[in-house]
Formats: structure tokens, sequence, C-alpha cells
């Protein structure tokens, strides 16, 4: 008996580690940009609190259009954001046919949501504005760079 309950506390204090251990699954192709936020954000002066992805972190791909009703009110990337937990789902048809620029700013979008919690902006010129803009690279970043800096340092 003495031995089966001290197997039993190994065995849920190993359970209890694992069910505590950070679990991220970020897609092979959405990796680089994920990496290159959280480069952007280090410059930006964001410290650990940005820096360390939640416990439970899921960067993935889904079929977002084919979700809706002939594609209306469809979304092209979604960010749940949870306790110690977030989700960002791209659709993979939208993503397929996007540029290089427009699939940066379509992950930058979503973590301004999930990371800096970001509400969407009513300004169409602005890559929070919740339909795809149009800005050239240099608006993009000089936009990306102020949110950070504003959220990470208050300024």
């Amino acid at each position: 008996m003495k031995k089966f309950l001290i197997l039993a506390l190994v065995f849920l204090g190993v359970m209890g580690c694992a069910t505590t251990r950070p679990v991220h699954k970020v897609d092979k192709e959405l990796a680089p940009y994920v990496e290159l936020y959280a480069k952007a954000l280090a410059f930006n002066g964001c410290k650990n609190k940005y820096l360390n992805l939640p416990r439970r972190t899921f960067i993935v791909f889904d079929n977002l259009i084919e979700n809706t009703v002939e594609g209306v009110g469809s979304e092209i990337g979604v960010c749940e954001p949870g306790y110690h937990t977030f989700t960002v789902r791209v659709d993979r048809y939208h993503w397929n046919l996007a540029s290089i620029q427009q699939r940066m700013q379509l992950v930058f979008h979503e973590l301004g949501h999930c990371v800096l919690r970001l509400d969407h902006s009513q300004d169409s010129g602005n890559y929070m504005f919740p339909l795809e803009p149009q800005l050239t690279l240099e608006d993009f970043y000089s936009q990306v760079n102020a949110d950070m800096q504003y959220v990470c340092t208050g300024n």
C-alpha cells in the first residue's frame, strides 16, 4: 500500500509538472513572421512581459473563409486570446494568394491583438484597420514601431 501511495504521488508530481510546461505550436510557414515580430518587440523596448509567449500559444492555419456563408463577412485572420493562452488562426487560401508584405501585415495585425491587446483602428490607412490596408513598407513599419513603443514604454 505504501509503495502504491509513493508511486501515485510521483505520478501526480510528474503530471503536474507536465501541465505547466509551455506548449507552443507555430506553423513553420508562419514562424519567420512571428520571429520578426518578436525582434520588433525587443527593438522597441518591450521587455519580458511581451517577449515571453503565454504558456499555450498556437499560431496555425485554418479554413476561415470556408467557414462563412459564401465568403460574406469572412476573416483572413483571427486572434483568440485567453488566460495564459492565445490562438492566432490564419486563412490558408488567403495566405497562398498574399504577397510577403501582406503576409507580414496579417501576422503583425493578429499579434497586435493577441500580444499587445490592440483594438481595430478606425483609420483605413492603419495596419490595425479590420480590412487589409494598402500600406507602404515605410508606413507599416512606422505604425508598428509607434504602437509597440506606446504599449511597451508609454512613449
